[in-house]
């Protein structure tokens, strides 16, 4: 069982971390909080604090249930030395502030704005102990979901949110109903899907185009299909990275005989060392 434990990045995992780093780097670039107006348009004053030359920033990471994307974006992250960073002083600011440099979320099996906003606040709460969001999370419905979203916006943007994960992206969409799939034929390719909520996706997209946060999607194929129709993303993914996570096709396949199994083989999982060497030539 301890086998389990054993992690063997793929190539395509190392290229997630060179995008998910360029990403952090490229969106603090153009929220330096030594400019007046990263810190003017955080309070959400009119737009003409809007930072020049902000750029949308994105990426992408598909692959079937399982194949290992989202242990591969949480590894990715792992690497940094924190994901809440303590500063005694920062800009424009008194007093010591807390800047988090990622923070990872599924989006809910229901697909809808509040519940999104509940996951988001949670989340933030468990990853750097905040209490900023407790008495809202106490409440047994959000009276307007968007207007909680946006202020869990702002405070992350507030404390330099430097990529947002967001997880299981197909749970945006849900299938047609059974009498319109009965009606597909053979030749039509896979079902496409609807939205469940329109204004949880424009939200995010608002995150992307307004605010200038980088984020990550990862999901299943057709879901990461229909993101990129519906927000017609595909060229932020093009800027942020694209990275198709497969699995072994075949035991020759150079991924799984040289990666894979190549490094497998230098570790000691049996209890002679002569069948280890045995198995891994």
């Amino acid at each position: 069982m301890r086998l389990r434990d054993l992690h063997i990045p793929q190539l395509e995992e190392c290229r997630l971390y060179d995008t998910v780093d360029l990403m952090i780097r490229t969106g603090y670039r153009y929220r330096d909080p030594n400019a007046t107006a990263t810190f003017a348009a955080l309070s959400g004053e009119a737009m003409r604090y809007k930072r020049p030359g902000t750029r949308a920033i994105a990426a992408a990471a598909e692959g079937a249930s399982g194949c290992g994307k989202t242990e591969a974006a949480l590894r990715c992250f792992g690497l940094y030395p924190r994901q809440c960073l303590m500063h005694d002083s920062f800009p424009r600011l008194l007093g010591p502030h807390m800047q988090v440099v990622w923070l990872s979320a599924d989006v809910p099996s229901s697909g809808k704005s509040e519940d999104l906003a509940r996951t988001l606040m949670t989340t933030w709460l468990r990853d750097t102990g905040s209490d900023r969001f407790t008495a809202l999370l106490a409440k047994e419905r959000f009276s307007n979901p968007l207007q909680a979203l946006e202020e869990w916006r702002q405070v992350a943007l507030a404390h330099s949110l430097g990529i947002l994960h967001l997880d299981e992206v197909q749970n945006f969409f849900k299938l047609g109903t059974l009498e319109q799939r009965r009606k597909r034929k053979s030749g039509d390719g896979p079902p496409e899907l609807s939205i469940i909520e329109d204004q949880c996706l424009k939200w995010v997209l608002t995150l992307l185009n307004t605010w200038g946060l980088p984020i990550l999607f990862t999901g299943t194929p057709d879901g990461i299909g229909a993101l990129t129709k519906r927000l017609s993303t595909m060229e932020r993914f093009a800027t942020g990275g694209y990275h198709a996570f497969g699995v072994f096709e075949t035991w020759d396949d150079p991924a799984y005989k040289q990666s894979f199994l190549g490094q497998l083989g230098r570790y000691q999982y049996l209890e002679r060392k002569r069948g280890c060497q045995k198995f891994c030539v």
